[in-house]
């Protein structure tokens, strides 16, 4: 017999191990995605998109105690990444780059020089810094780095390694 589970639209968090065993999360079903483990392994994020599509929220989970807290409570929230060190959040707010403080206590804003076309993707060689997909006309999607305080307006970058880890550094000072 083959049928289609009333909730197929739920979702869990799982960890899966390197010798395959997995794990579910303390999380309840629900519709979640983007997930993004913290640079010291013991907290995740992840957008929670809702049962009753009400809109996508931003949560924390803590995997060491197993507990979960909104991160990003405003609506509309999505393409969440980290900051190099953890300690804050970039993800799009109603199509506009915003930045968070990871700690949920609701420090924030949105990002300078942050325009529509885009999508944070991941952390930049420091806590200040992005890397993002920039979306033009012209050329389709940019790699770029972003300044989350406003340091610096946006840098195109070029590729570089910086030991053991692959990064893009600026061709622009």
């Amino acid at each position: 017999m083959v049928y289609v589970p009333a909730d197929l639209d739920s979702k869990r968090v799982v960890s899966v191990r390197r010798d395959g065993s997995e794990l579910a999360l303390s999380l309840p079903p629900n519709r979640y995605g983007m997930p993004r483990i913290s640079p010291d392994g013991r907290r995740l994020l992840v957008e929670n998109q809702g049962m009753e599509s009400q809109g996508s929220v931003l949560e924390t989970l803590d995997l060491l105690r197993g507990n979960a807290r909104l991160t990003a409570a405003e609506m509309g929230t999505a393409y969440p990444t980290r900051t190099d060190d953890g300690e804050g959040v970039v993800f799009r707010r109603f199509r506009v780059p915003f930045w968070a403080a990871a700690d949920g206590s609701g420090k924030g804003g949105p990002v300078p020089e942050g325009l529509i076309n885009d999508y944070p993707t991941s952390p930049g060689p420091d806590p200040d810094t992005i890397l993002g997909v920039r979306i033009q006309p012209e050329t389709s999607g940019d790699i770029f780095l972003m300044s989350i305080s406003g340091k610096f307006k946006f840098k195109e970058p070029s590729f570089g390694l910086r030991r053991n880890t692959s990064w893009m550094t600026s061709k622009r000072e």
